[in-house]
């Protein structure tokens, strides 16, 4: 392969045997970006995964956002100090590649080392998170010097390399999921060092021996390593990773045990041991030695869990997310004929059966009792049988919410096509019990959505259909039957929460002031919700974010709700945009900040037009489908590895490719047609996909996915093969500039109308985009 001149163009230099030596073969180039770009992506997924254990707010948006900027940034001061390392881009490289290996290294230390936060924003929470957003940023910085060297040092090899950087990102974020119940956190980030040092000994041998000296020391500080900071305080009795997050089992000391969902008070000397299983450092549940104390199991007979086991007995029971095992111990007080219960995470269950097993030894020893691990809302429509009763409760995920990944949410099994389902899988006369938290918009937000999917249902009035009772812990428990409660079913309720001190919210022919029972007898029940302060409208499957409560619409009411706790309520509104607003700023000044004081900005007019649609589309779409699947595949968390590995991996083959096509005006047009047979025929694959095996519903999302990310892998790469070699820091800046104000949009869209309506803007920008660019042969300038 003869040597190609790194000093600018082709056509502008002449060949030059200096510019890199004949020994040095571009498949090291190759070997290089796949390494550093696997380790970008890498730092990245667990970053967010630190991030959710030791903070109680928003930074998973933070994680993504210090990715594009740093990547940005580094290219943005490439451009201007090119004149310095035109001539050397390989020496250049091997510089950045040993300040991206010792950045790593350094966050990694300082992560494990900084105090956690405790969620109080004073002086040293404070600045203990500036440290970590600002720590976190800066192998993105040093990562994106080395894949800007490569892109701009060897333009005429830039649209391959960016279509290798693309696949092995895609190839990283499937593998890192998978390293960690493996190796866990200590053991990944060693993994993912490996990779950055690879990269380094790939274009410069003679690292060889510190690399592995470096390695082998990560590997020793890997195995010794305590887990990963969090945000639990308590002694850690065992802990576990999983591709999806860490689930710790606590010590709960005696003066500290406690039975949730009750009306009156009970001692802590009465409760027999437990222990709490949390997972990221939050989302509790209880597990309690019930099978050693059996007579400790009439503590749950007045509590909410047993709500529904009051007027249904010697039936069948599915439980939704069995926890600690409370809903269990409660549903078998009404002697049923079986018990079915799903939790989404495999140490919830190996708590029981391998860390207290003595503790639940009467529950798996029971031939009526089925304990299983299975997404809640796949498992309904799995299992083909109905039921006496169906039961969730507090069902709900604040690991990927506590960070601010609002894109990650667990929520699907909160909308009115979910409620629909469990309504479906009842029996005649059968019971859906769902229990919440009491903060009067959570459950005025069940009714609502109870009342829509009972609606298609039944003719019986809605408030003859539902019971809602509350706790002293301010949980509320809303009992549903289609075919309307009984009188005597109704007596039964009403005389229990009365001898338990619970609270009557709602029984028919009984009086109960408060706005749920105002809600429940209205008979207009859209003005009530519209004239509501805050937003309680239906949640569904293309708009699921349950917990977000606050006004689009109202800033004043979103201004006084900016301090509510995250278990009140998520995603308001100002937060969001003046996160944004502070991504975009600062993205603005890092990126295009350095190109305007080094006077060495390109003509941009086409440039910006044609890489800011590319960048507000590409992660608009991404973000739109990786919500989509989250239904097909079973989990949010498996939805993103799946969508971000299938898309760029099928962009990056897309890429290798982009020299075979001209002109790409069609693209908008083939865009439109794939995401119009994905919006379609998605919702009809994934509701008979629920028997399927796991791997099966995997493929199945990889093949809605590939034809898209073929298609947006060709814009980028066909024309920054085109740009003058200064035009290409301009064009990785603005596309990293507007991802990150895409992916603002992509939440402000989705929750104000659809992942739908977030798909057809994105095929917008990339018609205005693409139908705006020169023809082929010539520069965006």
């Amino acid at each position: 392969m003869p040597p190609v001149c790194n000093s600018g163009a082709p056509h502008r230099c002449r060949l030059s045997n200096s510019c890199i030596p004949s020994s040095f073969s571009y498949t090291r180039l190759y070997h290089c970006m796949a390494f550093t770009a696997a380790a970008l992506l890498g730092w990245e997924v667990l970053l967010t995964r630190l991030a959710s254990l030791r903070y109680h707010f928003h930074f998973g948006h933070l994680a993504v956002s210090n990715g594009l900027l740093g990547t940005g940034a580094a290219a943005s001061w490439l451009g201007m100090v090119r004149h310095r390392w035109h001539a050397r881009p390989r020496a250049w490289l091997i510089r950045a590649l040993i300040a991206f290996l010792g950045s790593l290294l350094a966050c990694i230390a300082l992560t494990y080392a900084l105090p956690v936060h405790r969620g109080t924003m004073d002086g040293t929470g404070t600045l203990s998170f500036a440290v970590f957003v600002l720590a976190s940023l800066l192998p993105f910085i040093t990562g994106g010097l080395v894949i800007g060297l490569l892109l701009c040092g060897w333009p005429r090899r830039s649209a391959r390399l960016y279509g290798i950087d693309l696949m092995a990102a895609g190839s990283a974020c499937l593998l890192v999921p998978a390293l960690l119940p493996i190796l866990g956190m200590a053991g990944t980030l060693c993994a993912v060092v490996s990779m950055a040092g690879a990269a380094l000994v790939s274009v410069w041998g003679r690292a060889l021996s510190s690399v592995g000296l470096t390695t082998a020391a990560m590997v020793a500080w890997a195995v010794m390593a305590d887990p990963a900071p969090s945000k639990i305080s308590r002694t850690i009795l065992a802990s576990t990773w999983t591709p999806l997050s860490r689930v710790d089992v606590v010590d709960v000391p005696s003066e500290q045990r406690t039975i949730r969902s009750r009306g009156i008070p009970v001692q802590s000397s009465t409760i027999p041991p437990q222990v709490e299983i949390m997972q990221d450092g939050s989302a509790s549940t209880l597990l309690t030695d019930f099978s050693g104390h059996p007579q400790a199991r009439e503590l749950l007979r007045d509590a909410l869990y047993a709500a529904a086991t009051q007027i249904r007995q010697n039936g069948e029971v599915f439980i939704v997310g069995f926890g600690g095992g409370d809903d269990v111990w409660a549903a078998l007080s009404g002697d049923p004929v079986r018990i079915d219960a799903v939790d989404l995470h495999d140490p919830v269950l190996e708590a029981h059966t391998a860390i207290r097993p003595d503790w639940s030894r009467l529950l798996l020893n029971d031939e009526r009792v089925n304990l299983s691990v299975m997404e809640g809302r796949t498992a309904l429509n799995r299992l083909a049988r109905s039921y006496d009763i169906v039961q969730l409760t507090g069902i709900d995920t604040w690991a990927a919410m506590s960070s601010g990944a609002f894109m990650l949410a667990e929520n699907y099994l909160y909308t009115t096509e979910s409620f629909g389902t469990m309504i479906d899988r009842l029996r005649p006369n059968g019971v859906l019990q769902i229990t919440r938290m009491a903060a009067e918009m959570e459950a005025l937000r069940i009714l609502v959505q109870l009342r829509v999917a009972l609606a298609e249902r039944t003719s019986v009035p809605f408030r003859e259909c539902v019971l809602v009772v509350g706790s002293r812990d301010h949980q509320v428990a809303t009992l549903v039957n289609r075919d309307g409660f009984s009188a005597a079913d109704i007596d039964t309720i009403v005389a229990w929460a009365r001898s338990a001190g619970l609270t009557l919210h709602h029984a028919p022919g009984h009086d109960a002031p408060g706005l749920l029972q105002q809600f429940v007898r209205t008979p207009n029940p859209q003005d009530f919700v519209d004239r509501f302060p805050r937003l309680i409208k239906p949640t569904t499957d293309q708009s699921p974010y349950f917990f977000q409560f606050t006004r689009w619409d109202s800033p004043n009411a979103a201004a006084t709700a900016i301090r509510e706790p995250t278990y009140i309520s998520q995603g308001n509104p100002l937060w969001i945009l003046g996160l944004g607003g502070y991504s975009i700023a600062i993205a603005v000044l890092l990126l295009y900040g350095p190109l305007w004081v080094g006077r060495r900005r390109p003509a941009t007019v086409g440039v910006t037009r044609y890489f800011a649609g590319l960048g507000l589309g590409y992660i608009m779409i991404e973000l739109a489908l990786m919500n989509s699947i989250t239904l097909l595949v079973g989990h949010p968390m498996r939805a993103f590895s799946i969508t971000v590995a299938g898309m760029l991996v099928t962009s990056g083959i897309a890429s290798l490719n982009a020299h075979r096509f001209g002109n790409l005006r069609w693209l908008p047009v083939a865009l439109a047609a794939a995401i119009g047979i994905t919006l379609a025929l998605l919702p009809a694959v994934t509701e008979h996909a629920h028997s399927w095996p796991i791997a099966a519903r995997c493929i199945a999302a990889v093949a809605f996915l590939s034809p898209i990310g073929l298609l947006l892998g060709l814009p980028f790469a066909h024309r920054v093969s085109q740009l003058d070699p200064d035009s290409i820091p301009w064009a990785w800046a603005t596309n990293a500039v507007c991802s990150v104000v895409g992916a603002v949009a992509v939440i402000a869209i989705s929750m104000t109308a659809s992942f739908a309506a977030v798909c057809w803007t994105a095929v917008a920008i990339y018609g205005i985009a693409l139908y705006g660019a020169e023809p082929t042969g010539q520069t965006l300038d």
